[in-house]
């Protein structure tokens, strides 16, 4: 197999790596913070654990995606991050759309 064709891959394996962590770390954001969608005007048990479960999800988010970055050595930088803005905004389009199909109460 030619390098260049090897490279094609790791272009389409890098944006759908990126795209799957994407949609699973906002689906689990959202629904960790379905709850807790009033305003915060106090603070009790169920909106501090609902922090802690966005947070350890948002620094797991952040740990893989650096190394995501760190392992596709033979992809430009540049093209990392443009194909990681794509896959962030297809993410949230189809965590958006499955969070509407299976929670449809929640956007009305």
């Amino acid at each position: 197999m030619n390098k260049r064709g090897k490279g094609i891959s790791n272009y389409i394996r890098f944006f759908i790596y990126f795209f799957l962590l994407n949609a699973i770390a906002f689906t689990g954001i959202f629904i960790a913070d379905m709850d807790t969608l009033q305003r915060y005007i106090h603070f009790d048990y169920m909106r501090m654990a609902s922090a802690i479960i966005r947070s350890i999800i948002s620094l797991t988010h952040l740990r893989i995606a650096f190394f995501l970055f760190k392992r596709f050595k033979d992809i430009p930088t540049w093209l990392k991050i443009v194909l990681a803005v794509l896959s962030f905004f297809v993410g949230i389009a189809a965590a958006g759309f499955l969070l509407s199909v299976y929670f449809p109460s929640s956007f009305n």
